[in-house]
């Protein structure tokens, strides 16, 4: 279990994000730019802009951690708890529904309680396995914002509070060469080397943000930042029950300099509901993402990531949910109100990052659905 302490700046202009992290040099800590964490939040992971420019290396000084680490070993334990406490105050709104932000003064606590297991078989195979509980409250039970402030939150409150399996994974890491390069041990990849030029196929349950849409500013709730649409591209509407995760496989090449990277998964019955369609003739998603590790500096590391995803799922038309209700054929405009009807939706993003000083790095998401 790991404590860090970061103090952040945020500057918002025109869809591109600048963070600045000042260390907190009276505890000890590293930049969280420069810093990849060792246990990631639930359905998300930071990864660190690869190939950090020489002429500013991170600081060499020790994370301090409750419990020792142990390095040789192929075995992993760990546990993270995450709470996030969030309030507003009362605000004039011209209108407000059941689904609306509610105008009145709110306060809401989530927790994320996650134990990760996981065990090396040999150089190149792993078991992975999570125990996850979440529960707490969100303000207005998550709904009126599309860029929700917590992504910690479970946005079915009737959901059970009892512990569940968050993630249960194969991950086989197949040589393509025979350099090697040093890998950062996490809790998805215990791995303390992997070769150069390599293929990874992970296959059982996991979230699709744990591979994909990664970014080593903004992913990960427990050491960044909580808002939805800045540690997700907020129009990929990716596979995942309530709780945010499905069952599938993922196959990553990784290159020199790029990495492409496929994933398939199950949909959901209905939206944003807990049980998934195990007919994948029928319902499915398929998610691509392309990684080019080069600056937009010269002399400094940068990453270029370009997403692209397609969902097959029992979904409602919007304009057909309205010629329904204007032919009075439903009270209301209720995109539910279809049967059994499988629907394609696409889009695309872009995530960019680029280191501009030691402790500086600007990122970005772009987005198009």
């Amino acid at each position: 279990m790991k404590l860090k302490f970061v103090f952040k700046i945020v500057w918002r202009c025109q869809g591109l994000l600048f963070a600045l992290w000042l260390g907190a040099a009276l505890f000890g800590v590293l930049p969280a730019v420069a810093q990849q964490g060792e246990d990631p939040s639930p359905g998300q992971r930071s990864s660190p802009i690869p190939n950090v420019d020489e002429a500013d290396p991170p600081p060499d000084e020790a994370v301090e951690t409750m419990l020792p680490h142990l390095k040789d070993t192929r075995f992993w334990l760990s546990g993270q708890m995450n709470f996030i406490f969030q309030t507003h105050p009362p605000f004039d709104a011209l209108y407000s529904g059941p689904h609306s932000l509610s105008p009145h003064y709110d306060k809401a606590t989530s927790r994320v309680l996650t134990l990760y297991t996981g065990v090396r078989l040999n150089d190149s195979t792993e078991l992975l396995a999570d125990v996850e509980e979440a529960g707490g409250a969100a303000l207005s039970e998550g709904f009126g914002l599309a860029g929700n402030t917590d992504l910690d939150i479970v946005r079915n409150p009737s959901l059970s509070k009892a512990p569940y399996l968050a993630r249960g994974m194969i991950h086989k890491v197949f040589a393509l060469s025979k350099d090697k390069i040093e890998n950062g041990r996490t809790a998805l990849s215990l791995f303390d080397e992997l070769p150069r030029r390599r293929l990874e196929v992970r296959f059982g349950k996991f979230s699709m943000p744990d591979f994909f849409d990664i970014n080593s500013v903004g992913s990960d709730t427990h050491f960044q930042f909580t808002n939805w649409t800045i540690d997700n591209n907020g129009a990929w509407d990716y596979a995942a029950d309530t709780r945010g995760y499905t069952v599938g496989v993922t196959a990553d090449y990784e290159d020199r300099n790029w990495g492409f990277r496929f994933g398939e998964g199950l949909m959901p019955k209905v939206a944003n509901g807990i049980d998934l369609v195990w007919k994948v003739w029928q319902a499915h998603a398929e998610n691509y993402e392309y990684e080019l590790r080069r600056g937009f500096i010269p002399g400094k590391a940068g990453v270029v990531r370009l997403l692209a995803y397609t969902n097959y799922a029992n979904m409602g038309i919007y304009s057909q949910a309205i010629a329904n209700y204007e032919a009075h054929l439903t009270p209301v405009p209720d995109i539910t109100a279809h049967p059994w009807h499988i629907t394609r939706k696409y889009g695309f993003g872009v995530n960019v990052e680029q280191n501009l000083t030691r402790y500086l790095t600007a990122f970005g998401r772009f987005r198009m659905e």
